[in-house]
């Protein structure tokens, strides 16, 4: 089992274009307002499309992953989707380079290492004199620097027995926990006191950059399950956040979709 890891970056301050245009109904913003139901949408069904990923003039973001969610890529019969960098918008670096068959959704892209650049750019490759299958469709992009949280478990219990009213995931020391009643809400604890003191700070960094309620994230569960959450109390200040990091607090998680 690896880490629980935690995807929160998102595009929001970028700029971005779809080299065949957009939907009028689905405009390129709607990937800026870090909702999962909201959708890009290309303006047609043409070959070797790139959306180009613009994070602004100056900066260059640190990037060791992208992840992509509420889209359709499977179902264009690509012959390869690409994830590239650039530093001027023009020359391009391939990062990964997926076959058809790997694509999921939600699709984590982890780079072999991390590199910095201005641009990142989603390319959409099918083999000439022909078209998509479909017109692309998109709902989330984020891409940065992913957080790990440093340690593992496992979860000792029986999935989909349906006589107790919830279906519980627990670490065997209680450093995580989730449960579901009838299909409800999904929600995920992690017990501050069973983290290791080294990586506390980088757990006050990272609280800091998705507090709030509309900074939802990616959660990664040590069973390879991806999660589209946002922190489900939400009240407290830093102050009281860092109390509760070094204490006996909890960080608590509520699923934003169905997706498993």
């Amino acid at each position: 089992m690896s880490n629980p890891i935690f995807y929160y970056q998102h595009i929001t301050d970028s700029t971005i274009t779809a080299s065949a245009g957009s939907d009028a109904d689905y405009p390129t913003d709607n990937l800026l307002d870090k909702l999962y139901e909201t959708q890009w949408k290309s303006n047609d069904d043409s070959i070797n499309q790139l959306l180009k990923i613009d994070f602004g003039s100056g900066i260059t973001r640190n990037m060791d992953h992208v992840v992509i969610g509420h889209h359709n890529f499977a179902s264009l019969n690509l012959r390869y989707l690409t994830f590239s960098v650039s530093a001027d918008g023009s020359a391009w670096t391939d990062q990964v380079v997926l076959d058809p068959g790997d694509i999921t959704d939600p699709l984590v892209v982890n780079f072999s290492d991390p590199i910095a650049r201005r641009y990142l750019g989603i390319y959409l490759d099918k083999e000439a004199s022909d078209t998509l299958d479909a017109v692309p469709a998109l709902g989330l992009v984020l891409s940065g620097l992913k957080f790990d949280a440093g340690y593992t478990h496992v979860f000792p219990y029986k999935a989909g027995n349906l006589q107790y009213a919830t279906s519980r995931k627990r670490a065997l020391k209680g450093t995580l926990r989730t449960a579901q009643v009838y299909g409800g809400i999904r929600t995920f604890e992690i017990k501050f006191e069973s983290m290791p003191n080294v990586f506390k700070t980088d757990w006050l960094t990272f609280h800091q950059s998705v507090r709030g309620a509309l900074n939802p994230f990616y959660f990664a569960d040590t069973d390879g399950s991806l999660y589209y959450v946002a922190l489900a109390a939400d009240a407290n200040d830093i102050e009281t956040f860092r109390y509760q990091l070094n204490n006996s607090g909890a960080i608590q998680m509520e699923a934003q979709t169905t997706e498993e």
